[in-house]
């Protein structure tokens, strides 16, 4: 109805309170069966909601998993994120090298931030030193074998000629009707 959700009569969503849903489904009927609950790793719970008001039923499901949730009942369904407010990936939102420099020095490697400047490319033997100020190194491994290469043409020259010129009189002809 004039596209506002919160006024349309068959409804279902979900409201979550840390690993808890608090499952809505609003209808005009008397009965809405059950909702299907499919989580994040797609395992199916039924749930039986309980009529609070009329044209008003809840239910609550505790989840175990974090992720988006499915819910379903009839042909009225709803995703809901279900997890900490603050997921993993927004605790240190600034890039940092701490996490990669064991792994860096063990190799030889380094680090540059693309912020101060573009760092140099450059080829360096194997067993040297990979970086530097203001530039990194290239290691040439060989690890590639090119067994042969082959060409061949999606369409013959003559196909591909008639159809760019079909195409241009089918436009043109479209064009001309407006």
């Amino acid at each position: 109805m004039m596209k506002e959700p919160e006024l349309e009569e068959e409804a279902l969503w979900a409201e979550p309170n840390g690993q808890t849903l608090r499952i809505i489904r609003r209808t005009l009927s008397s009965e809405v069966g059950t909702v299907t609950v499919t989580s994040p790793s797609g395992v199916e719970t039924e749930l039986t909601l309980s009529e609070v008001e009329p044209g008003r039923f809840e239910g609550t499901y505790k989840g175990n998993e974090i992720g988006l949730f499915r819910l379903t009942n009839g042909d009225t369904s709803a995703v809901i994120g279900l997890g900490p407010s603050a997921p993993r990936e927004f605790i240190q939102t600034v890039a940092s090298a701490v996490q990669l420099e064991p792994v860096v020095e063990k190799t030889g490697g380094g680090i540059a931030r693309l912020s101060d400047n573009l760092p140099n490319l450059r080829h360096v033997r194997r067993g040297r030193p990979a970086s530097g100020r203001n530039w990194l190194g290239l290691t040439p491994r060989s690890a590639y074998k090119t067994t042969g290469v082959e060409q061949v043409p999606l369409l013959p020259e003559w196909l591909v000629f008639v159809l760019v010129g079909m195409l241009t009189i089918m436009a043109w002809l479209r064009e001309g009707r407006r």
